[in-house]
């Protein structure tokens, strides 16, 4: 439906769905992995001593966590200045 039709705009508005179901998904997990992340690498420090691969373990969790932080909210900023324009 290439003149815009009713298709067209659900299909947009499937994606714009999908986007904030991802965004809610991933503001969700990101406190998850940083919790497990930031109390594995105080357990492996104080109380076990696993070694480097646990702690590289742990410290890819707080990674993975902060940057679904960083995403989320860069996503959420923009769509914030798009629904105000």
């Amino acid at each position: 439906m290439a003149d815009g039709g009713c298709g067209e705009l659900a299909f947009y508005g499937f994606l714009r769905l999908g986007r904030v179901v991802m965004l809610q998904r991933m503001s969700w997990s990101a406190p998850f992995f940083l919790l497990l992340g930031t109390t594995g690498l105080l357990l492996n420090e104080l109380v076990f001593d696993w070694g480097r691969l646990a702690t590289i373990f742990f410290a890819t969790l707080n990674i993975i966590g902060l940057a679904q932080f960083v995403i989320v909210n860069k996503q959420l900023q923009k769509s914030e200045r798009t629904d105000d324009a």
